[in-house]
């Protein structure tokens, strides 16, 4: 080529058109400087690994800056490979600019795509996505610039770690702006790392990314905070460290801390026992450690005190234990060790009976217990 912006045709009958001239036998051409173009007609480009270098219908182009694809497909090497896509549906690879890219197949190697901000879609075929209506196939990593990954119709597993790295159809994508799940049943498996509720249902955050459109979550051992401005409501069950809220089944919860918010509820789909920490608020069940819990359904299970000093309040057919007001739980309460305390309310009479520390209400049986207040009650 010349100093000057040339531009070329290769077409598949391995023939360049130049300056108006159809050149035949050709194996490579030196583009030379300026900023060269070519446009393939009919025929894919292969990526060959060094800056400014392509292959096209057996032809290796040098120096170009530029290249129209007529809608093919543009080829990886071997190696690790590179790319970008803008807005403008622009692939960026070996310091050239390929436009009317149809597909991207990356090929072997480690290869990553950045999106200059724009968001990437789920396939749901491993390695591959879609950024700019042009599908990336053979892609190991992806780099989002803060922008939002977007699933399938169908079931999408995720997984986010806390070095905010988003797991998805064999790809790890880092600097996720927010996962928009989408249809199906999808899933977020947190790994090494708690997740938030929001105010929002099917929602969380995890890594400071916020996951929508969420069904299931395993949390790996790890807390679900709940939120400080929405009064939710933790559904349990006999099963361990499962919980059922804002419309998500998690499974894998070792803790619970509901929020600042003064509505925070434990209700149960069956009998469950649950056992206090000592400490308002707090209270152990199915595996689980909730803290900030304000009521607690047990379907008639039975709840303990801890081996420190608990206190008991009747309200009602309800009992406050700790801070927490608790409905439809068994009568016979063990309030267990330490200095615990048991306060009546008026109306109510109480009985002896003859075992140390028990004492019984209308609707309460208490064991262990040491002090009681009777609000001028027999």
């Amino acid at each position: 080529g010349t100093t000057g912006d040339d531009a070329f045709t290769v077409n598949n009958a391995d023939q360049v058109i130049a300056n108006e001239i159809t050149f035949k036998s050709v194996t490579n051409v030196a583009a030379g400087g300026g900023s060269d173009h070519l446009t393939t007609s009919g025929v894919d480009a292969d990526l060959t690994g060094t800056d400014n270098e392509l292959e096209a219908s057996g032809i290796t182009f040098k120096d170009i800056e530029t290249a129209s694809l007529n809608n093919q497909t543009l080829n990886g090497t071997a190696s690790d490979d590179d790319f970008t896509i803008n807005g403008s549906a622009e692939v960026g690879a070996d310091s050239i600019v390929f436009s009317n890219v149809g597909s991207v197949e990356a090929g072997d190697g480690r290869d990553n795509v950045t999106t200059l901000s724009i968001g990437a879609e789920l396939t749901g075929t491993d390695n591959q996505l879609k950024a700019s209506g042009i599908t990336f196939a053979g892609v190991e990593t992806a780099n989002l610039n803060s922008q939002t990954l977007n699933g399938t119709a169908s079931d999408d597993e995720f997984t986010v770690n806390g070095s905010a790295e988003v797991g998805a159809y064999s790809i790890v994508f880092s600097n996720v702006g927010s996962v928009e799940a989408g249809d199906g049943s999808d899933n977020v498996t947190a790994s090494g790392i708690g997740a938030d509720l929001t105010d929002t249902d099917n929602e969380l955050k995890a890594s400071g990314i916020t996951f929508t459109d969420i069904q299931t979550a395993n949390l790996d051992g790890q807390t679900l905070a709940g939120t400080d401005t929405k009064d939710e409501t933790f559904e349990i069950s006999s099963a361990d460290n499962k919980v059922t809220v804002n419309g998500m089944n998690l499974t894998s919860v070792a803790a619970i801390d509901a929020g600042s918010s003064t509505g925070d509820e434990i209700t149960t789909t069956e009998s469950v026992n649950a056992e206090l920490t000592s400490t308002d608020n707090e209270l152990t069940a199915s595996g689980i450690n909730f803290s900030a819990i304000n009521n607690a359904d047990l379907s008639n299970g039975a709840l303990s005190g801890s081996d420190n000093a608990d206190t008991f309040e009747l309200s009602g057919a309800s009992l406050l234990a700790n801070n927490i007001l608790f409905s439809a739980i068994n009568s016979l309460i063990d309030a267990k060790g330490g200095n615990d305390q048991v306060t009546g309310e008026a109306g109510t009479d109480w009985n002896l009976t003859e075992n140390n520390n028990q004492l019984n209400s209308t609707n309460f049986q208490f064991q262990n217990i040491e002090t009681a207040d009777l609000v001028n009650e027999s």
